[in-house]
């Protein structure tokens, strides 16, 4: 409850809520800036009141955190590797051991294989360590530096509103309060990282908690007896304190690179992650570190480092044998690809290739599928059923059929019936075209009215006279007329 009346006087004082209109307004990017502007300038003013404890509640010492939990870490880290590195020098150690014995080895090639397996294991494991302790150190870099300018942001705060001064204008001070906001979430987000790490390096303790538990130095006590065991570091120094250098010429094949002859030595990568490749090709996979301060050979514009100068003239007169049982290793034992970074020389052979158990990966991408506007008819079988209920149905239905017999009887209404169908073949049309055109007149009607004008005697009576020629007298009239031709 603290915490909300906090937040809410704090962001009350920096937008009032006659501002709110004014803020909704706003276009959705305008918004999230805004939006992310007032946080800042929030958690600034609950940062410092916690600093001078007038607040502040519910905000974890991050400081305290991140400086505590740090240094717990790398040593943790430092142990596992040294715990690591143990393991690993006991198990080197039996194999140099064997490997030096010649023809006649003592240890069974199971055995032997299941060793290289395990400190190829411890390898992988001190590798991924030494990534995280890089990734962990930049960590501590960037948290100690948001560090110091969360306290220079809170010390100028405090020095801005320090009295004689009564007020200060918003325009100096919300600035401020953004900055420390901004310190103080990178100090955040460095101490989750490192929890992160955390958890990680706890994930890979208990993947190597099994090597650790199978070769524990009970178990490699009698088969150590007087053997040196000697660490990487010391191996170095064995090698780097007697006098004997790499010389030229070995052959003609390589070429020998001396500390003091190149100015960036120190940059050089070396093949197989500076593992010497002599002992990786004649000790079955066995993993020496090699010491460049002894020369480093090159051989087809790839550099190579070796325990001793007689490993590099052994490599030296067979450069190539060597290498290919190295690559051929790694095509049988694939764990070794990563842990000597060949992935150049693998980067074109499949899965299947290397031998790694499993199906191939899967990708998957977005398609779309165009319909065709007229698309074939599918043909369709309508009598098609699935359904086992349906199909016992039908087969006890044609059982029942095989039994029955099948009666018809004709009546007179059916009798002699047939379909019958009639085709029509509609009249054409017919036209005539004489030489001559040829009409008749009809007779003209003549009628006369007798007896209108009265008489002498003033006994006739008006008659109706009709002098109309009949056709028969009109059309013979016609032909008598004369033609002229």
């Amino acid at each position: 409850m603290a915490i909300m009346r906090e937040t809410t006087a704090a962001l009350q004082s920096v937008l009032p809520q006659t501002e709110l209109s004014t803020l909704l307004k706003l276009s959705r990017d305008q918004k999230e800036s805004q939006l992310i502007e007032l946080m800042h300038i929030v958690t600034g003013i609950r940062l410092y009141n916690k600093k001078i404890g007038k607040g502040g509640a519910g905000i974890d010492n991050l400081a305290g955190i991140f400086l505590e939990l740090l240094p717990a870490l790398q040593e943790k880290l430092e142990a596992s590797i040294a715990e690591g590195q143990r393991i690993c020098d006991r198990i080197t150690a039996l194999m140099e051991k064997d490997s030096m014995s010649g023809n006649t080895h003592q240890m069974d090639p199971g055995d032997y294989e299941a060793f290289a397996e395990a400190a190829a294991n411890c390898r992988q494991k001190e590798a991924f360590l030494h990534i995280l302790g890089k990734a962990i150190e930049d960590c501590k870099k960037a948290g100690r530096a948001h560090l110091d300018k969360y306290y220079a942001e809170l010390e100028a705060i405090t020095r801005s509103v320090t009295p004689p001064r009564k007020s200060v204008a918003t325009k100096e001070i919300y600035p401020k309060f953004q900055e420390l906001a901004r310190a103080w979430t990178g100090v955040q987000e460095e101490t989750r990282l490192l929890s992160i790490y955390e958890s990680t390096m706890s994930g890979v303790n208990s993947h190597g908690k099994v090597v650790a538990d199978e070769y524990t130095e009970e178990k490699l006590a009698n088969m150590l007896s007087g053997v040196e065991v000697l660490s990487d570091a010391q191996r170095l120094e064995k090698s780097g304190a007697s006098e004997e250098r790499i010389e030229e010429p070995l052959s003609d094949q390589v070429r020998i690179y001396r500390p003091e002859q190149i100015v960036n030595f120190p940059e050089m990568t070396t093949e197989y992650r500076g593992f010497c490749a002599l002992s990786l090709s004649n000790g079955n996979g066995m993993l020496l570190r090699g010491n460049p301060q002894l020369g480093i050979v090159s051989y087809r514009e790839k550099y190579y480092a070796f325990s001793s100068a007689t490993a590099a003239r052994a490599f030296a007169f067979a450069p190539l044998k060597h290498t290919s049982v190295i690559t051929t290793l790694c095509q049988m034992r694939p764990y070794l690809i990563p842990l000597l970074e060949m992935h150049s020389t693998f980067s074109s052979m499949t899965a299947q290739k290397l031998g790694l158990a499993g199906a191939a990966p899967k990708t998957r991408c977005d398609a779309g599928v165009q319909t065709e506007v007229h698309a074939p008819t599918r043909c369709f079988v309508k009598s098609y059923e699935w359904n086992e209920w349906i199909l016992r149905a039908q087969a006890s239905k044609l059982a029942n059929i095989r039994q029955t017999v099948t009666k018809s009887t004709q009546t007179t209404s059916s009798g002699f019936r047939r379909d019958a169908d009639t085709q029509v073949y509609l009249p054409k049309d017919n036209s005539t075209q004489t030489r001559r055109d040829k009409a008749t007149a009809v007779p003209k009607p003549v009628v006369y009215m007798a007896g209108l004008r009265g008489s002498a005697k003033n006994t006739a009576k008006p008659a109706k006279v009709d002098l109309t020629p009949d056709i028969v007298s009109h059309r013979i009239a016609d032909d008598m007329e004369p033609k002229n031709h």
